[in-house]
């Protein structure tokens, strides 16, 4: 004791005795705290099974909680074999679940986590950053003190005793849902998608990466309809949970926790009446939507399967907001299915502008949202954005003269359908010499590699000086997809330096020759060209641009595109790529 002791005072000599006695003795969180079970009057152990350790050993934490529970739900009445079943039937319900430690102590915590948490929404509450013990919690909700403790009470028990009977619940989830587009069920989309939500939730609720939870929020709401069905009994389920998952993908602008008591309860009476009304605090446009989807099965039941495989496929994720819901839905379904596998997207850049101006422009910006050849993500931005039938207009035109011309199309495969519709388009604008930057986009799959879709067009329009975004912002490399484009039909000739730019898309970007420094660039007029100082290159320009037909200009020289006006803007009449690439050739083969 006397060694002990001295030890403390080594410990904590340089320490103010004060602020270490208010550690001591704070009422929330002491620094030193004691498992106290008293179990006089209590009854015998195994009513109230507190599993002490005869070895000494502390209690786990799910022992010291299972054992505080268990005395919450004696006061509370109504529940008298409940130390039985989670010794006994829930443990088994768990058991296939267990983890190396072959116990299924942490998954028995991570279940009651989430539906303490579920409870604590329902009466309107949202932890904060504090911890709070899971006993605290427990005794907050179950505890005579909560006017709900007995609901709450009877859902925890519900959510157990519902499996019991069920003697496979994988089989069980992969009824309901599922991670790929083919089987029936619901399809569930993201990186560690599951159709078992039981086992997930066991496996990481509570779990946080950096600020996003492992078991997300839209996977919590599709859990806890699951129990609300099977403690409710309610008619419909498949129908419901679709609705329900084509919803919570709409909403993760309101997706927060915040919002959580609200979506809870709202869920919980969606899925006991399917009235879709109840669901107010979600995307309203995707609320909107499943109303008219209901419809249109009523009106046309054999649709209903071509409505089921857009809404899983993982770019729509249940926005069809790009679809006219009629029963051209049934063609365009099976062609956008074809069209929009990830080998194809490079193609469907070009075949979708070719069917019309899809594009997103933005508000007092002069960029612009496309597709991408390589991205859902962006995609998703393009096709479904957050349902706004009115915002998509365009593109769900755009989109459906394509789907139908691929569907009637008799081409043996997509590729050949994706080609010729662009092929078309261009030969179309070509034969009436009109070259505008639609023209160009579609012609030259060079203009269209950047990976998010998004361009920046001088002057806020989309004309002869365009920026091609790898990444979101333009502080970052990027190509302009006219250089680009000449360079590429020139050969990518290792004379010219590779044209990568930064900067605002006003910003005057040269592509420069690598020995001379001779630049070229787009202009809404045409081709110009400056010298790169050396007066012996500035002579041999000066000849090549007079011959070419070129005028001197501030920067240097500029060589016009002819062009005719359409509705007041000029377009150009030649194809303005091939006449940069022809420029850039004779630049070289001059030694420039």
């Amino acid at each position: 004791m006397l060694v002990t002791i001295d030890a403390i005072a080594s410990r904590f000599a340089d320490e103010n005795p004060d602020d270490l006695w208010d550690r001591l003795t704070d009422a929330e969180n002491p620094a030193i705290w004691f498992q106290l079970l008293p179990i006089d009057n209590m009854g015998a152990a195994e009513d109230l099974y507190i599993k002490m350790n005869s070895r000494g050993k502390p209690l786990t934490e799910f022992e010291a909680f299972k054992a505080s529970l268990g005395q919450l739900v004696g006061e509370a009445g109504g529940f008298e074999d409940f130390g039985h079943k989670i010794d006994g039937d829930w443990t088994d319900v768990l058991w296939p679940y267990r983890g190396e430690n072959n116990i299924v102590d942490d998954e028995f915590m991570r279940y009651f986590d989430f539906l303490m948490e579920v409870c604590e929404w329902r009466d309107g509450l949202v932890r904060s950053g504090d911890t709070v013990t899971p006993e605290k919690r427990a005794k907050a909700l179950f505890g005579i003190s909560n006017p709900r403790h007995h609901e709450h009470l009877s859902f925890m028990h519900g959510a157990f005793q519902t499996w019991v009977a069920e003697p496979n619940l994988k089989d069980y989830f992969e009824s309901l849902f599922k991670t790929t587009l083919d089987s029936d069920g619901v399809r569930l989309f993201g990186a560690n998608a599951t159709s078992d939500l039981f086992h997930a939730c066991c496996d990481r609720y509570g779990d946080v990466r950096g600020t996003t939870r492992a078991f997300s929020l839209t996977d919590t709401l599709l859990l806890l309809a699951v129990l609300v069905h099977r403690q409710h009994e309610t008619e419909d389920v498949a129908a419901r949970l679709r609705s329900l998952r084509n919803i919570n993908e709409a909403s993760q602008f309101e997706m927060r926790v915040t919002n959580m008591p609200k979506f809870v309860n709202e869920v919980t009476t969606f899925i006991q009446t399917g009235d879709l009304d109840a669901l107010t605090t979600f995307n309203k446009n995707q609320v909107n939507e499943e109303k008219a989807k209901q419809d249109l099965r009523i009106q046309n039941a054999e649709l209903a399967r071509a409505v089921e495989r857009l809404e899983d496929h993982p770019i729509l994720r249940g926005t069809l907001a790009c679809f006219d819901l009629d029963p051209s839905i049934a063609h365009r379904a099976s062609a956008f299915e074809a069209a929009f596998n990830p080998d194809q997207w490079p193609l469907v850049t070009g075949a979708l502008l070719a069917s019309g101006e899809y594009q997103r422009g933005f508000q007092d910006s002069d960029r612009f949202q496309f597709g991408s050849p390589t991205t859902d993500s962006v995609w998703r931005s393009v096709l479904v954005d957050r349902g706004d039938r009115g915002a998509l207009a365009r593109a769900r035109e755009a989109l459906g003269t394509m789907l139908d011309v691929i569907a009637e199309s008799h081409a043996t495969n997509i590729e050949e359908k994706l080609i010729g519709i662009a092929g078309e388009f261009a030969k179309s604008r070509a034969d009436r010499e009109f070259f505008d930057w639609r023209y160009h986009l579609v012609r030259y799959p060079e203009m269209r590699e950047g990976n998010t879709g998004i361009y920046f067009g001088a002057g806020g329009a989309l004309g002869y000086e365009m920026t091609m975004l790898r990444r979101k912002v333009q502080r970052s490399y990027y190509r302009d997809a006219y250089l680009y484009a000449i360079w590429s039909e020139a050969g990518r000739p290792v004379e010219v330096n590779d044209p990568w730019f930064y900067g605002y898309s006003t910003t005057p970007r040269w592509m420069e020759l690598a020995r001379s420094g001779v630049g070229m660039r787009s202009v809404e007029a045409g081709i110009a060209l400056r010298s790169g100082g050396s007066s012996s290159d500035e002579d041999t320009l000066e000849a090549l641009c007079k011959d070419a037909g070129a005028q001197p200009c501030e920067a240097g020289w500029l060589l016009r595109i002819p062009q005719a006006d359409h509705a007041s803007d000029p377009v150009d009449t030649v194809d303005r790529v091939q006449v940069g690439a022809e420029i850039l050739r004779d630049l070289i083969s001059n030694g420039l």
